[in-house]
């Protein structure tokens, strides 16, 4: 199943240029998304966000120390990914893509 991105990163409360990116790159799916990421900001953002009573991303959050967020993050796009999913059943904010 794929979720469109927008309503779930609205509901989280993802800032304008964020949206703003989302829309001029119009990926298919959350690993597109992911991997297209360049400065990490969109990933601490998202894991942040999925954190509150989800131990496994508050650990993910607490183990940054420094360096580049993307390389940091981006080794972990499947459990990130299935967190957002389980954010967006959760919150009644999925909305799957129509083939």
């Amino acid at each position: 199943m794929t979720l469109r991105l927008m309503p779930i990163l609205e509901h989280m409360g993802a800032c304008h240029s964020a949206k703003d990116w989302l829309r001029r790159n119009d990926f298919a799916t959350f690993a597109e998304a992911w991997d297209a990421c360049a400065t990490g900001g969109w990933m601490d953002f998202v894991v942040s966000r999925l954190s509150p009573g989800n131990a496994e991303a508050s650990e993910l959050v607490e183990g940054y120390e420094r360096g580049s967020l993307v390389d940091y993050y981006a080794p972990h796009v499947d459990r990130v990914e299935r967190w957002f999913v389980e954010y967006a059943h959760k919150h009644g904010c999925a909305v799957e893509v129509s083939s």
